[in-house]
């Protein structure tokens, strides 16, 4: 232990404290935990490296100690470490002020007890290598989120989920780029941050959805900065000397909007995204539903009937809309949509084609459950859903389309009214072949479709009691319903 810092003795032992001197830790990235970094060297962390690339800007001063008049422009990494070294002398400090890169990630976490992970989201290609690469040489990975006026730390070890299996990554690596953090890993439960800037959870949802798709500017504050430091920063030090941690599957968090703090196990929800039917049939999905041949399909023509009836509705909700095929189509033709589903695989793909629209429209996207909106009341000129009745509560599905849309809006559905026959669907094989769907692709989908419609909570739904149950809600008249799907399907047009 370094002499001067003898007071750091009674909360930790003489041991403990020979014990961090001899430890090595990195930080990748020091904006709001710059003074988490300073913190470790305070504490007598013998070994550390640093490195960021961006400087200091002015709209840093809120939660950046560092973000000084003086230092506007200066190099993040750089001012850390000449705070570290005129605190801690003695300290074997490494700056990277360019940063971690995928040239110089090997060097920077070679021979490290601890890494603390804070590269920006909007970075996946370095934020997953540098995860895939310490996995590969068993060092644990401390890292964390500001949510309102708390935050969440996510440790991960060797041993457990490793970073794309907890936060959903697409298995696709074409999909990599349009992978967006799932909100159900930052608020997991409305029990938890149920106060967030003053809002209500739905509330906070909605604007977490706005953030992500760019409609509103990332936010923070030095209560969560200050937060997520200390949060990390105790996560680190405990690792260091083998005391508790939770790690992944399970998150700990802190909330001061509502004094709470504790940690939550997610092996449930990173479990169901695991084995979910849709995470297996994402990458199959559009292959059979819209061939590259060009040729004309049921989803076809189901495409177009959505086209015609919505042509004059400018903002629409597509609630379970997975890929976003659909919604592609409608964006293209001049409509803003969102897209809500809860397979993060399948959204995945939504993502992408929302980042690659090129048109008059806009594509947005969200992870939700068609069953719990979490948009403000009459928000959409339209609501819309495609094989997804089937698989949900109706009622409470069919309210929230009632309590989303605004007066006058229309509610366009498509929904199985029959159990399909589940030898025809694997005896289909030669006709979607036929279509320009390679072998493999189409035994995958037709495999993943008779497992779907197995399961239980599969519920045919009648057009009959879909009108009735509209009209219970307060939908007006029925504008139409058709058959569609070759007859499996109806479809049905009705007015809030």
């Amino acid at each position: 232990m370094i002499d001067y810092l003898f007071k750091n003795e009674g909360a930790y032992s003489r041991a403990q404290l020979e014990r961090l001197r001899q430890a090595r830790v990195a930080v990748a990235g020091l904006g709001a935990f710059a003074f988490g970094a300073v913190n470790l060297a305070q504490l007598g962390v013998g070994h550390l490296r640093i490195a960021d690339p961006d400087t200091f800007e002015r709209h840093n001063a809120n939660r950046q100690p560092l973000a000084t008049l003086s230092n506007q422009g200066c190099n993040k990494t750089a001012k850390v470490e000449a705070w570290i070294r005129d605190l801690i002398p003695e300290i074997k400090l490494e700056a990277f002020p360019e940063g971690v890169t995928l040239d110089n990630l090997d060097r920077f976490v070679d021979g490290m007890d601890v890494v603390v992970d804070a590269v920006d989201f909007l970075r996946p290609d370095v934020k997953l290598s540098l995860h895939r690469l310490c996995r590969k040489k068993n060092i644990p990975v401390v890292t964390g989120l500001l949510v309102g006026r708390g935050a969440i730390c996510y440790v991960f070890t060797p041993a457990g989920p490793d970073f794309e299996e907890f936060f959903a990554c697409p298995r696709d690596p074409g999909l990599r780029n349009a992978w967006t953090m799932p909100a159900s890993r930052i608020m997991p439960h409305e029990t938890r941050f149920p106060d967030t800037n003053g809002l209500t959870y739905r509330a906070a949802r909605l604007h977490t959805f706005k953030v992500l798709n760019g409609l509103l500017p990332i936010t923070s504050n030095p209560v969560s900065a200050g937060t997520s430091h200390l949060l990390l920063g105790t996560m680190v030090t405990n690792l260091l000397l083998d005391l508790p941690v939770p790690v992944i599957p399970s998150i700990s968090y802190c909330d001061f909007s509502n004094l709470q703090m504790g940690t939550m196990d997610l092996s449930a929800l990173v479990d169901e995204h695991k084995h979910s039917i849709w995470t297996k049939m994402a990458d199959v999905y559009d292959a059979v539903l819209v061939p590259a041949s060009g040729q004309p399909t049921v989803f076809t023509d189901l495409r177009q009937r959505y086209l015609r009836d919505l042509s004059q509705c400018p903002k629409i909700l597509e609630a379970g809309g997975g890929t976003g095929l659909l919604a592609e189509s409608l964006a293209l033709a001049g409509h803003e949509v969102t897209v809500l589903d809860r397979s993060l695989e399948m959204l995945a793909h939504a993502v992408r084609r929302a980042r690659q629209l090129e048109g008059p429209g806009r594509l947005l996207v969200g992870e939700g459950d068609v069953e719990d909106l979490f948009f403000e009341d009459e928000s959409f000129d339209a609501y819309i859903s495609n094989n997804v009745l089937y698989l949900t509560h109706l009622e409470r599905t069919l309210s929230e389309a009632f309590r989303v849309l605004k007066t006058g809006g229309k509610i366009a559905l498509s929904s199985p009214q029959v159990t399909p026959d589940l030898k025809a669907i694997g005896g289909s094989l030669e006709r979607i072949v036929a279509s320009g769907v390679d072998e493999e692709t189409a035994r995958r989908f037709l495999d993943y479709q008779i497992e779907m419609l197995r399961a239980p909570q599969v519920t045919p739904r009648q057009p009959e009691e879909v009108q009735d149950l509209l009209a219970k809600i307060g939908f007006s008249a029925v504008e139409k319903v058709e058959s569609a799907y070759a007859g499996i399907n109806f479809y049905l047009v009705a007015r809030k």
